[in-house]
């Protein structure tokens, strides 16, 4: 069918810190703070994959889905893999080794998929990896290093 939209790549356009305007939370039962919040204005502070462990910084990947037809909405998983400890979150007492989430992203347009580092009990140091999955294939991995105090 001419009118099933194909996905032939995933680009990493740039990846690092990111600064952003973060908007009113959404409860997420699934990530390890209990909530995702939706980010508008977000801009490239330093292109890098050593992330500094500091409260309120936000840290990704901006990428482009190409394929075709321009402009179709196709569902998209990203999984971001935590350091070995986790994230253990006080108040729930769940720790988190690996958040998953599947979403509409646009064929031809930037998306961008991150982490902000909100909580202490967030800044925990090692790798932390982001995927980026379409029909059961990884596309495409970005391993960031947070780093210790």
């Amino acid at each position: 069918n001419p009118r099933t939209p194909k996905i032939t790549s995933i680009e990493i356009l740039e990846k690092g810190v990111f600064k952003a305007q973060a908007r009113d939370p959404l409860q997420n039962r699934n990530s390890p703070g209990g909530v995702v919040r939706p980010l508008d204005s977000i801009s490239l502070v330093e292109s890098t994959t050593t992330i500094p462990s500091k409260q309120g910084m936000h840290f990704g990947i901006r990428y482009i889905v190409h394929g075709f037809p321009r402009g179709a909405r196709v569902p998209i998983k990203v999984v971001q893999h935590y350091p070995k400890a986790g994230l253990h979150n006080p108040r729930t007492k769940k720790t988190t080794l690996t958040y998953q989430q599947t979403s509409l992203k646009m064929i031809g347009y930037p998306n961008f998929d991150g982490y902000h580092l909100e909580n202490a009990w967030e800044l925990v140091p090692g790798i932390w990896t982001i995927e980026i999955w379409y029909d059961g294939h990884k596309l495409a991995e970005q391993k960031f290093e947070l780093t210790a105090k």
